[in-house]
């Protein structure tokens, strides 16, 4: 199978983009073909220095992280579909492809684990854990067992079966939830990691607040409307 193709969704926190790209060179440079880095409009002082950095760095040090500069923040499921959309136009169709936030730490190694799994079924959707019941995901009476999306992998044919994030739900929120119910309405499997190598900072990028809060309440509904039919 192809390396894997990584791609990050970034937004002025330039310390956790940084961050990752130098634990994907420490742990996992071998397994990747190249990092693209989807900067969302950053205002900040760092990421055009940072990103610079990494284009001198690939060419010392063998190690391919792109980037693409959007003029506003969209979002990041939009971010997201973006990545996915300029990758997978340039790639065979069985080419891994990993959606990654910028927060979540790798310890060591994660990659042979998606390899394998998609060479054993291409027709997997790939996440770090796989969550049942959490009441996030309870509509209605009914629960929607969903990979998490910070972390999500399959081929780049997968991407374009799948059609990426249901933009309804951006910027964000529930685009896990529906991805996944997606993914199983089309008979793929749902695979997770459970990786002790991969630890979620969360609620570092998009913060726990009123405003998230709200919603999450209107795109539970946007949901239920899309996914459950009214007796």
């Amino acid at each position: 199978m192809n390396k894997a193709i990584i791609i990050i969704p970034h937004y002025n926190r330039w310390d956790l983009t940084h961050a990752r790209l130098f634990e994907l060179y420490q742990h996992e440079r071998d397994n990747i073909d190249h990092v693209l880095v989807v900067d969302n409009g950053s205002t900040d002082e760092n990421t055009e220095g940072g990103l610079h950095w990494w284009s001198a760095f690939r060419t010392q040090k063998n190690f391919d992280v792109r980037a693409k500069r959007l003029d506003k923040n969209i979002g990041f499921l939009k971010a997201c579909n973006f990545g996915l959309r300029e990758v997978s136009a340039t790639v065979s169709p069985d080419t891994p492809i990993i959606l990654l936030s910028n927060d979540v730490i790798m310890h060591g190694k994660f990659i042979d684990q998606i390899l394998e799994s998609l060479s054993a079924n291409k027709k997997s959707l790939i996440g770090g854990s796989l969550l049942i019941d959490t009441g996030w995901n309870q509509v209605d009476d009914k629960f929607f067992p969903y990979l998490e999306g910070w972390l999500l992998a399959t081929t780049a044919e997968s991407w374009s079966l799948l059609g990426g994030f249901d933009e309804r739900y951006a910027p964000h929120v529930f685009e896990d939830v529906d991805l996944s119910t997606n993914a199983k309405q089309m008979g793929f499997e749902l695979v997770p990691l459970n990786n002790v190598n991969l630890n979620h900072l969360v609620g570092q990028t998009i913060t726990y607040n009123k405003e998230r809060e709200e919603l999450t309440r209107i795109n539970q509904e946007k949901f239920r409307k899309k996914w459950i039919k009214d007796e």
